[in-house]
């Protein structure tokens, strides 16, 4: 009995793989709309306080925690938001 010759297979390579590494994306200037009900909220909740209770220390904060939660939430990137703006070309 003879052995049975064996075939000399080369490898081919495996395909490429795209690059995992991300384009550079412009960032909008917009608020995505998220932040806008957000802004509104909170907004018509301060204007709500301060009809009730007049002008005093807590109208204050509550019109300053207002102004910081708007500018801490904008100052965010919107592409890093799923759901962010698409930038405008």
């Amino acid at each position: 009995m003879s052995k049975p010759e064996l075939e000399i297979v080369k490898e081919s390579k495996p395909p490429a793989r795209r690059s995992r590494t991300k384009r550079p994306v412009k960032q909008s200037r917009w608020p995505t709309n998220k932040w806008w009900a957000a802004s509104i909220t909170a907004f018509l909740a301060a204007a709500t306080f301060w009809i009730n209770e007049g002008n005093s220390k807590a109208v204050a904060v509550a019109w300053l925690t207002f102004g910081g939660q708007a500018l801490v939430s904008y100052m965010v990137p919107n592409h890093q938001n799923p759901g962010g703006l698409a930038t405008k070309e």
